[in-house]
């Protein structure tokens, strides 16, 4: 039988975006990684293409993955453009957009970065039935409004990751 799929959220201590904020999330992922072990594909989903290159993503992308991969995951094309990462498994980007038209089942973890309402209830669609979600082990939200992080933790009671 398949196990529950692992949610967790990454607390945000004022509304707003913060590189730090994803450098949590980032590398609690990568432990979540390596926990699992034999992940096939790290998915990181943002509202539009152009946000990779916001700052704070950018940096935080390259803090934790490695320097230079939010421009390689930004040149390509979106949701088919694969990052090797350590262990053998795979990033890639999606937007919204891409995430609903082309999901692919081989994506084992999904970090959503700043996620609107729209994607967060297609990745709650997605994942809702256990069953039905047969790759997916685990869910990172990183969220940039606190009224938001109230309603998906009250919704799923997930794993909180906060500073301490």
């Amino acid at each position: 039988m398949r196990n529950k799929i692992r949610r967790c959220i990454v607390l945000n201590k004022s509304d707003g975006t913060d590189d730090k904020q994803i450098q949590k999330g980032l590398r609690k992922c990568g432990e979540i990684y390596n926990e699992l072990g034999g992940v096939k594909e790290i998915a990181i989903i943002i509202p539009t293409k152009h946000q990779v290159m916001i700052q704070d993503i950018k940096n935080a992308l390259d803090q934790v993955i490695g320097e230079g991969v939010a421009d390689e995951l930004s040149a390509g094309v979106i949701g088919k453009t694969k990052v090797k990462v350590e262990g053998g498994g795979y990033l890639s980007l999606w937007t919204h957009q891409t995430f609903c038209k082309a999901y692919s089942r081989g994506i084992n973890v999904i970090v959503a970065v700043y996620p609107s309402k729209g994607i967060l209830e297609d990745i709650d669609q997605r994942t809702e039935n256990e069953l039905a979600s047969s790759t997916i082990d685990a869910v990172m939200i990183i969220l940039a409004s606190q009224e938001d992080e109230a309603k998906w933790i009250k919704k799923w009671n997930p794993e909180i990751i906060n500073d301490s």
